[in-house]
């Protein structure tokens, strides 16, 4: 019966010490997750900074049709290509004037400029 006591009490210490994992840091680790990049709202920011597939949200014009779903987008800091399915463009009409919210992804590749495949558009008043 002197056993039972002893291997309680070593269940015990077991389960009340913290479990701490060191972070391997040599060759091959990976790196601390980065902190949260603050959101891109500009042409010239998305040029600069934007990462392939990154959700950016964009206020200017659509200036200029350029292709079947290509358009050229606007705003104060520069012009940038957008592509919008038939399907998100909104259903009233709009021109080089209107100002419109986008929401889309960057797309990035390496024989093309950058430019954003836009999911949602809204004109604004």
């Amino acid at each position: 019966m002197t056993i039972l006591p002893a291997l309680l009490a070593s269940a015990l210490l077991v389960v009340a010490v913290p479990v701490v994992h060191a972070q391997y840091t040599g060759p091959g680790s990976k790196p601390a997750k980065a902190a949260p990049q603050a959101p891109i709202k500009t042409v010239a920011e998305v040029i600069k900074n934007g990462k392939d597939d990154q959700l950016v949200t964009l206020t200017g014009q659509v200036v200029k049709q350029v292709g079947r779903e290509k358009f050229l987008f606007r705003d104060a800091s520069g012009e940038i290509r957008i592509e919008i399915d038939d399907d998100d463009l909104p259903t009233q009409p709009f021109d080089d004037k209107t100002r419109v919210e986008i929401t889309g992804e960057v797309e990035k590749d390496f024989v093309r400029s950058v430019e954003i495949d836009v999911k949602a558009m809204k004109l604004l008043p």
